[in-house]
């Protein structure tokens, strides 16, 4: 019996334990739920807690503008292939929100400061969501808005703080599917949100 064990390895299903992205983000999700305490509310705290552990937080906006000549299509941006996180990726414009700053000023300051572009003062809450970085957790507000001019166009790359961007499109909202299974949050917020894919945001 022992050598028809030895001469009968067990046999696995490769397929039965591979990972894909969806399942490593989810895995990374249940490790921030066991990781993060606190207000689900963003911009109320700049450090999350867990036992002996203190993960710095850092609070962002992302910015949704549909081409004012096709509402179907959204304005996005590449990054920069030397990006730390995600080079090359195309993602929504997005950029940090500074000390005694509302989400709702980040929102218009970086449309200006990263885009060139003079943005209406409304903005439309579309989602937010939250994810762990390498060495903090990334927690995002994401607004529609409109261009205060119709026929204005983003010069990319513009400023000199924050992700720098190669280029810019109009493009349809698959184009950001690419992005989010790397791990893009404003890209995950905004295909959720619109009924293309789910994605866990917290």
């Amino acid at each position: 019996m022992n050598q028809l064990l030895r001469a009968a390895p067990l046999q696995t299903s490769p397929s039965r334990f591979q990972l894909t992205r969806t399942h490593l983000a989810a895995i990374g999700l249940v490790l921030l739920v066991l990781f993060v305490v606190g207000d689900r509310r963003m911009g109320h705290s700049s450090h999350h807690s867990a036992g002996m552990a203190t993960v710095p937080v850092k609070h962002a906006v992302a910015i949704v503008i549909r081409n004012p000549k096709n509402p179907y299509e959204v304005l996005t941006v590449r990054r920069s292939s030397d990006d730390a996180e995600l080079p090359g990726a195309v993602g929504l414009p997005s950029g940090y929100v500074e000390q005694n700053e509302s989400h709702e000023e980040a929102v218009r300051h970086h449309g200006m400061e990263k885009l060139g572009l003079a943005l209406e003062p409304t903005v439309k809450f579309v989602g937010r969501g939250r994810i762990l970085r390498r060495a903090y957790v990334l927690e995002m507000e994401e607004f529609e808005v409109t261009l205060l001019n119709p026929e204005a166009v983003p010069s990319v790359p513009h400023g000199s703080r924050g992700t720098p961007y190669a280029s810019w499109a109009w493009q349809p909202p698959s184009a950001l599917l690419p992005a989010a299974e790397e791990g893009s949050l404003c890209s995950r917020i905004f295909l959720t949100k619109n009924g293309h894919r789910e994605y866990p945001l917290l």
